[in-house]
């Protein structure tokens, strides 16, 4: 432990901090908690009641008139019921949103059902329109149907509303990920406050990287809806869907530091790389002749191919590279005055009489020069070419 209490930054944090600041991440993040889960759009209705029997009127027997002698009466036409169209024709699943009811004999109506619960009528029944508020319904269609008290309703052929979800504004979708983002970021500042903490290492210096955490995640992923929505990463257009950017912004912050490498990728496929100058022109030129493939290394033969000890040779071939290249006559290492592309010239070291290997040795390769090179004493002047010699003279 006390090595780490060295310099500053180093040094360990106290007890009463670690405590205090426990305890603000952990506020922190059921704050951040609670703000996702108010933004988030309510798909559930308010508490529906139990399904309730329309309203009939029952037959009452009513007194018959009585008619005056040599008058004739004639029946009341019953008026047409009919509903032609619901507009708006969909709806959030809250309810209690005005529609109008556009249809014949409307005017006479005393209830309307969507789904088998009764709306609330707004204003007053006109022949051919009808206001009305529906009452909350879980997500989907429903049909629509009037009656008018009388037994007589448009069941037969009715008309259907259908309930959505609420859907989030962009602006409130942004805000979203930026709290998802943020999410994230603490999430991962209490994974290593609490990794750090148990194992008695948190220092001074992790602090306040854990304050600037929650930014760069919202940062982060705020940016990453962006390229969402512009279409920039494959599958994009399938992805607008509000919880799976919540799990998208709360995981970039989580890993900011894989998201911003995968950022990088983004941008490398987005940018093209500048054009360059002259300048750079030739550099790339001179790496490209340096890249260009080396030629293999070849060994033919040694010229001349026998002689003594501590004389000039020369190693025929090709790919020698000045300052690489070592040469073995047998198990001794000859010296290497003079190297060029297509030969090699060696001194030969000490090494007995008769026929020994050859090995030029370069980057790890080896390789056996055909046929050797052969020791041999050097030729004594025989006597009658010394006699001749006197001869002349």
């Amino acid at each position: 432990m006390n090595d780490l209490i060295e310099g500053p930054g180093s040094k360990l944090v106290p007890t009463g901090f670690i405590i205090f600041f426990g305890v603000f991440l952990i506020t922190a993040t059921s704050a951040l908690l609670y703000s996702l889960y108010a933004m988030c759009p309510v798909c559930e209705p308010p508490e529906i009641p139990a399904s309730v029997a329309p309203t009939t009127t029952a037959d009452t027997p009513k007194p018959t008139p009585s008619q005056s002698p040599g008058v004739t009466t004639s029946p009341t036409p019953t008026p047409e019921l009919r509903l032609v169209a619901v507009t708006p024709n969909s709806g959030p699943v809250e309810g209690n949103n005005v529609l109008r009811l556009d249809g014949i004999g409307l005017n006479i109506v005393k209830e309307v059902r969507f789904g088998g619960q009764p709306a609330a009528l707004v204003g007053l029944p006109k022949p051919t329109s009808l206001m009305v508020k529906p009452p909350a319904h879980v997500e989907g269609p429903v049909d629509v149907i009037v009656s008018d008290g009388q037994n007589r309703d448009t069941s037969a052929n009715p008309e259907f509303y259908t309930y959505t979800c609420p859907q989030l504004t962009g602006k409130n979708v942004v805000w979203m990920m930026i709290l998802a983002g943020a999410l994230g970021g603490i999430l991962h500042s209490l994974r290593s406050f609490y990794w750090y903490v148990g194992s008695r290492h948190l220092i001074w210096s992790w602090v306040p990287m854990y304050f600037f955490l929650p930014f760069i995640g919202a940062g982060t992923s705020t940016i990453f809806y962006l390229i969402i929505r512009g279409g920039l990463m494959p599958g994009s257009e399938k992805s607008y869907n509000v919880f799976g950017l919540m799990a998208i912004g709360t995981l970039v912050g989580l890993f900011s530091q894989l998201a911003l490498l995968t950022l990088e990728k983004v941008a490398g496929i987005i940018f093209t790389e500048p054009v360059h100058g002259r300048d750079n022109r030739r550099d790339a030129l001179q790496r490209k002749d340096a890249q260009k493939e080396k030629p293999s290394l070849e060994v033919e033969r040694v010229v001349p191919p026998e002689g003594q000890e501590n004389r000039p040779v020369i190693i025929l071939g090709s790919g020698f590279v000045k300052g690489k290249v070592r040469v073995r006559f047998g198990d001794k290492v000859a010296k290497v005055p003079k190297v060029e592309d297509q030969e090699i010239t060696v001194t030969t070291p000490e090494n007995p009489l008769g026929n020994v290997k050859v090995v030029v040795i370069q980057d790890g390769a080896s390789l056996e020069v055909p046929g050797g090179f052969t020791y041999k004493n050097a030729q004594p002047v025989s006597e009658n070419e010394s006699g001749g010699e006197d001869d002349k003279q």
